[in-house]
């Protein structure tokens, strides 16, 4: 398992400016973790052989990284500088994506292509960093996805298809979906629940066979219970032992906008109240696109519980509505 955390935590200044450390998970290439303890950050290096073409990179600078590529007499070096060290944690993940990426590569040129690649990718994230953090209904929404993925972890449903199944982070309709059978996750910390609908494709089941609707209960708390950062880290260490999923885990809660560097932000508690389970068939009282008159768009409208609990499922039945999930994959 890939650990740059560790490396560099443990590169203590020995009369040098530059410490480096070889990564020894890939063993094609010559690259390090290194870091400048004159201004104390980090660097990604990956030496190049003069005869090697370099391609273009798309991008060079963004927020708190930068990339340049040195030559010397014998070879060049491309070298991705952390600028802004309140980012340390969020740029570990983002070399060790790197790293990932390039262990399988068998030239110099399809690994440069290949790191060019996910700083594209990991570009789009690090702009997204507000030093801001999450509104309290954002994290009320990422919270209630956790404990579903929580739910699916402790019935031995494959990790790495339930980041595949977890689509909430792409921003689409449904929070969960996979081969005709999705889960949108709603969640309430009012006295009198209520379920909030955001838009009249979120219980839409065109298209598919089955459509579950999970409602969280929640009860704000003062000083105790859990928070936002604590079930991160929860279901961060089910996915510890395997590291590309601990990366795609990283990447889904960057993508929603969670970054360690906000870990302070998060002070709201909460104790889990109840989590009910619906089936949504055609007869579900619902908004859909096709109710609406034309013109009309984006409705967002609430159901009372009361009202649908004849369609409630046992957590068994839930499961069992889902093992499509785990057979089919």
């Amino acid at each position: 398992m890939i650990n740059l955390k560790s490396i560099w935590d443990n590169q203590i200044p020995l009369g040098g400016n530059l410490i480096k450390t070889k990564i020894e998970a890939v063993q094609n290439f010559d690259c390090y973790a290194a870091t400048n303890h004159i201004i104390g950050n980090h660097i990604f290096i990956f030496e190049i052989n003069l005869n090697t073409i370099i391609p273009e990179f798309k991008t060079k600078k963004f927020k708190g990284v930068t990339l340049e590529i040195f030559e010397f007499d014998d070879k060049y070096e491309l070298q991705i500088f952390l600028l802004d060290n309140d980012l340390k944690d969020i740029f570990c993940y983002f070399i060790e994506d790197i790293v990932e990426s390039i262990i399988s590569a068998i030239t110099q040129y399809e690994a440069l292509v290949k790191i060019s690649n996910v700083i594209l990718k990991w570009k789009k994230l690090f702009d997204k960093i507000t030093n801001k953090g999450l509104t309290i209904e954002q994290q009320k929404g990422l919270i209630g996805e956790l404990l579903f993925i929580e739910l699916l972890l402790e019935n031995n449903f494959e990790g790495n298809k339930i980041l595949q199944i977890w689509i909430g982070p792409e921003f689409e309709d449904k929070d969960f979906s996979f081969r005709e059978t999705a889960v949108e996750v709603k969640l309430s910390s009012s006295k009198i629940p209520k379920i909030q609908i955001s838009n009249e494709r979120q219980l839409d089941s065109n298209g598919l066979k089955k459509l579950i609707l999970s409602h969280v209960l929640l009860d704000e708390v003062k000083g105790s219970g859990f928070n936002l950062n604590e079930i991160v880290e929860r279901v961060k260490i089910q996915f510890s032992n395997d590291h590309s999923q601990l990366l795609q885990f990283f990447e889904k809660l960057a993508k929603v906008g969670y970054f360690p560097e906000d870990y302070e932000l998060y002070n709201s508690y909460y104790q889990l109240r109840e989590i009910r389970y619906y089936n949504v068939p055609n007869d579900f009282p619902k908004i859909i696109s096709e109710n609406l008159e034309p013109g009309i768009f984006n409705v967002s409208y609430f159901i009372e519980p009361i009202a649908i609990e004849h369609y409630i499922l046992t957590t068994d039945e839930l499961l069992l509505s889902l093992q499509i999930w785990k057979e089919n994959y």
